[in-house]
């Protein structure tokens, strides 16, 4: 069981900010206004415009086509975390917002936090099956092609106004890796902030983080926001493992920037991240119990972002240029000597976008993205006495032409369809196709019957890496993995309070890259692992009421099979099961947010020597919250594991 407690005030508040959180802790914030109640809307979503549907506040996605549609309407099955979600459940980082949507689970090894989605979370894999975007701008690394959802992200949580989650393969728009998913970080606008806030949060295992962020729109029209965030953790004083204990090697440290600046049509916006972790669990083979085998993580993009409607024609141009930097250090001590991992990567990229309405029931949008990896560069050597393992360098680039088609053929009933083609330099290609049916039979109804490829080009990591063949050896070939997925989805209104969905899907994965250990010389390497396929059904009914009460509950049923074996797939949970609370107490002020959840057990990899099975576990998390008790001040107190349960993660083999 572990506490946190974050505080989040305007800045001229600052000075008692610190006196306060100096004690147990407590969360503080500036409130934004309230959201007005909503206007009536039309039953039929179809025939709502955008502007009515900015007007009516109905609820729309854009990460889905690149523009925005109501999300009942969109040819995917699609997840709103919104932040108040976020502040009324404690959740301190994106791996646990993520956690909590359906169909989702999150694990993490000590050092880096993973993703699962629809039973399928490989071993070596460093989330690149998800492709994870902020403000739409791609965050996957140039070299190991990772979603960094943990603390080693760009954004502190506070920063989120909500996370887009649109389920199923996402090529046909996205490209490489989003193969199961894309997830969207939409930030807070300048005009939200009004001015400044200062953060401190304080948490069990000694963990200590700081935010002041400023924020405002200027009359001129200029909107900026400005924030930075730091954080230190001693961690668990003691764990355990087959090994023994390791003392005092959990600590975490980080800094963060995250800025924007902008005028209507036109914005810059760029991060900085850098993280560094003990790593306590000997992994690859270090020594263990043993100080000085660590990570560190350094990251920082720029996106510069163009965009224009003009309503006569009904045209929509969106324009991008961007630049990003991945620097990564692996410390590992064998028998006293330190070995060192670095990668660093270095790309830039544009993109051009131009959407139009055809008539009243045809809507087209093309473009064309542009990425060029300049820098992909990996070594490993040993410092004393200094030995060269590897060394590699190259570039990499990539352009894909894309086209989304959405017609709506009846009142009630629309099809979209899309297409993608990615073009590497190394002469290979990647064509995704997109298809979805959309029919609205009668007012609070909506069914989906969806189809659609992705696929994922191996990375560096995978196809080149070796540390001069003590534990891990290059794959140097590997064809991209590539996923066929069907889905129906159904989604119902049951009067102004409740709301269902359900999904029913099957994937087939073909050429699926997965590390194993290979018995002729016990390395770890990448390997085409042949056909996996996925099947199941997500359930999710919700309840909000008008006084503030939420709750939702959802039961997800997931099967994976290796083709060749006729095994589940390792670290697969068959089971999960959430149950979400929001209760208020007290005049819309006060907040009790409930989170139970459930995992069902998983088998550890498959491609180990002694394969074995993590059992199941139910966790419960509960957050107090407050705001306007004291004007323009929130306050939170949060509780993890409340039920002290003791429960393990399935990983990799490298552990």
């Amino acid at each position: 069981m572990n506490s946190s407690f974050h505080s989040r005030a305007p800045a001229c508040h600052a000075a008692a900010l610190l006196l306060l959180c100096a004690g147990p802790g407590l969360r503080v914030e500036e409130l934004r206004a309230a959201e007005p109640p909503q206007a009536a809307t039309k039953t039929n979503l179809m025939e709502i415009s955008l502007d009515e549907l900015l007007a009516v506040k109905v609820q729309t996605v854009i990460s889905a086509a690149k523009y925005a549609q109501p999300t009942a309407l969109a040819p995917a099955s699609v997840t709103i975390v919104t932040d108040r979600d976020i502040q009324l459940h404690g959740y301190r980082n994106l791996t646990e917002v993520l956690g909590s949507v359906r169909g989702f689970t999150a694990t993490y090894d000590r050092n880096y936090h993973y993703l699962g989605i629809r039973g399928f979370n490989r071993p070596g894999d460093y989330n690149s099956r998800v492709l994870l975007l902020i403000d739409g701008h791609r965050v996957n690394d140039v070299v190991y092609d990772g979603a960094p959802i943990g603390n080693d992200g760009y954004l502190d949580v506070d920063l989120i106004d909500r996370v887009e989650v649109v389920r199923g393969p996402g090529s046909a728009v996205y490209g490489s890796s989003a193969f199961f998913g894309v997830v969207n970080v939409i930030t807070r606008r300048g005009r939200d902030m009004k001015g400044a806030e200062a953060a401190l949060t304080v948490g069990a295992f000694d963990t200590y983080q700081g935010r002041f962020s400023l924020g405002q729109q200027l009359t001129n029209g200029v909107e900026f926001l400005l924030s930075g965030t730091v954080r230190e953790s001693e961690g668990h004083r003691q764990l355990s493992f087959p090994a023994g204990s390791a003392v005092g090697l959990d600590g975490e440290s980080g800094r963060s920037l995250f800025a924007r600046i902008g005028v209507p049509g036109l914005e810059l916006t760029g991060g900085f991240v850098t993280r560094t972790k003990q790593i306590p669990t000997g992994s690859y083979g270090t020594d263990f119990g043993v100080a000085g085998s660590q990570t560190r993580d350094d990251k920082a993009f720029a996106d510069l972002k163009m965009q224009r409607r003009w309503e006569e024609p009904g045209v929509d141009l969106l324009a991008r240029l961007y630049y990003d930097y991945d620097r990564y250090r692996g410390y590992y001590i064998y028998t006293g000597a330190r070995n060192v991992d670095p990668a660093e990567g270095q790309r830039w990229g544009a993109e051009v976008q131009v959407t139009k309405e055809i008539g009243e029931r045809h809507k087209v949008s093309a473009g064309l993205d542009f990425r060029n990896s300049f820098q992909i560069q990996q070594e490993n050597f040993t410092e004393v006495p200094f030995t060269l393992n590897f060394s590699d360098s190259r570039q990499s680039t990539v352009i894909s032409p894309y086209i989304t088609s959405q017609w709506q053929l009846r009142s009630n009933l629309t099809f979209h369809a899309g297409a993608r083609l990615d073009y590497f330099d190394n002469a290979t290609h990647s064509a995704n196709p997109r298809l979805g049916l959309v029919w609205q039979p009668v007012d609070g109804t909506v069914l989906k019957g969806l189809y659609g490829t992705a696929f994922r080009a191996a990375n560096a990591y995978e196809l080149q890496y070796n540390d001069g063949m003590v534990t891990q050896k290059p794959a140097l070939s590997l064809r991209p993995e590539t996923v066929d997925t069907y889905e129906l989805v159904w989604e119902q209104a049951l009067g102004r309070h409740w709301h269902f969905t359900s999904s029913a899907y099957f994937y087939e994965i073909n050429n699926a890259i997965t590390q194993i250990t290979d018995p002729a010389d016990g390395l770890l390497v990448f390997r085409n692992t042949g056909q996996n396929t996925g099947r199941g059904v997500e359930n999710e009914l919700a309840y909000k009421s008008d006084n503030g009460f939420c709750t939702r509950l959802s039961y997800v049923f997931s099967e994976t099979e290796d083709r060749g074996t006729g095994a589940a797939l390792s670290n697969s949970p068959k089971h999960l099961a959430r149950w979400h609370n929001t209760l208020p107490l007290h005049a819309d002020k006060v907040f009790i947010g409930t989170e139970l959840t459930y995992t069902s057990p998983v088998q550890t990899s498959a491609t180990s020597a002694s394969p074995g099975r993590v059992g199941g576990y139910w966790l419960l998390n509960a957050t107090l919250y407050t705001r306007e008790l004291v004007r323009g001040w929130s306050a939170s107190v949060s509780v993890h594991n409340l039920l002290d349960r003791r429960y393990q993660n399935a990983v990799g083999d490298e552990i």
